[in-house]
């Protein structure tokens, strides 16, 4: 049994792991916040947020059930799932950039946190130099459904090896490929026969 020392020390160092992680997550915001704001024109004009533009295009023309109708049709989809996340809210283009930025940035750390680090400080001035990761992966995508997914098979894989475990890894796979990406139907049928 730990005693309380241990306990104390414990709940420290994942407090200031914590507060690493919440600096770094508005580190990255601020420094897309302020791409989006100086530059937005320039990169849509260069088709930078091409993908973007259409989900954002879905998203301001979205009317009925937030729930995804269409095998497939991963813009339509992951608009819907945006209308849900921000609560049926109407946003300007750069406010919807912004809002999925801190979202993606919200659910990339917490998965991150899922991972045993060992050298916290190390990881921290690792993703400082990736900063400007942010202008690349911050803008409205089908790769947020990909991190989500991400750390429900990490649930699924932490769990006791079972045909159980794998046949929710599986089902999981399947609606991601039937919903988002279409063509993931062929990871799913490797999976199966490995």
């Amino acid at each position: 049994m730990k005693n309380k020392s241990d306990v104390v020390k414990g709940c420290r160092e994942f407090g200031r792991f914590m507060l690493m992680v919440f600096c770094l997550v508005w580190v990255k915001l601020i420094v897309h916040g302020t791409v989006i704001y100086l530059f937005h024109d320039y990169l849509e004009a260069h088709k930078f947020y091409l993908d973007a533009g259409m989900i954002y295009h879905y998203y301001d023309t979205i009317e009925g059930s937030w729930i995804p109708d269409r095998l497939g049709d991963g813009y339509r989809n992951i608009a819907r799932f945006y209308r849900l996340v921000f609560l049926n809210r109407d946003l300007s283009r750069q406010a919807f950039y912004l809002a999925s930025s801190l979202l993606y940035a919200l659910v990339y750390h917490f998965l991150v946190l899922q991972l045993p680090i060992k050298n916290k400080r190390k990881f921290f001035l690792f993703s400082m130099i990736f900063i400007f990761d942010a202008v690349y992966l911050f803008q409205p995508s089908k790769e947020i459904t990909a991190l989500l997914l991400s750390i429900l098979v990490m649930h699924q894989i932490k769990k006791k090896a079972s045909g159980w475990r794998n046949f929710w890894i599986l089902t999981e796979l399947l609606i991601y490929a039937a919903l988002f990406r279409i063509y993931f139907r062929l990871w799913r049928a490797f999976i199966c026969f490995t």
